[in-house]
């Protein structure tokens, strides 16, 4: 578990990580366990030490709205959701390599297009 100043210095850097993906253009917000997931790059906080770094970021679609178009155009829509996370993370990725974050695809067999987050060195 991390320390309560390590915490809070993990709380800052998702409150920068936001504001450089909102300055990209795109929808991003903190996780907040009361609310529903927003649509847009969802940024969480890692209490726990380990290899997923210090703030993790994972792109979310409106599923429910594109699984009812995608279905409708023939299109499967559990691989175009794959897709459109898979392009997600690799964008995440450099905007955040651009503004001077160490970002990297998390090794998270769950979540495979989980983006992981922490200070550059």
């Amino acid at each position: 578990m991390a320390s309560d100043d390590e915490m809070t210095a993990r709380e800052d850097l998702a409150l920068q990580v936001c504001r450089e993906l909102r300055l990209a253009g795109l929808p991003a917000s903190i996780e907040n366990t009361e609310e529903e997931s927003p649509i847009g790059a969802l940024i969480m906080v890692e209490n726990e030490i380990g290899d997923l770094g210090e703030v993790t970021v994972t792109w979310n679609s409106p599923i429910a709205v594109n699984r009812s178009m995608k279905s409708l155009s023939g299109i499967n829509p559990v691989k175009h959701d794959a897709h459109l996370a898979s392009i997600m993370c690799d964008a995440i990725i450099r905007i955040l390599g651009l503004a001077g974050f160490a970002a990297r695809e998390a090794e998270d067999d769950m979540n495979p297009y989980l983006v992981s987050v922490s200070r550059s060195k």
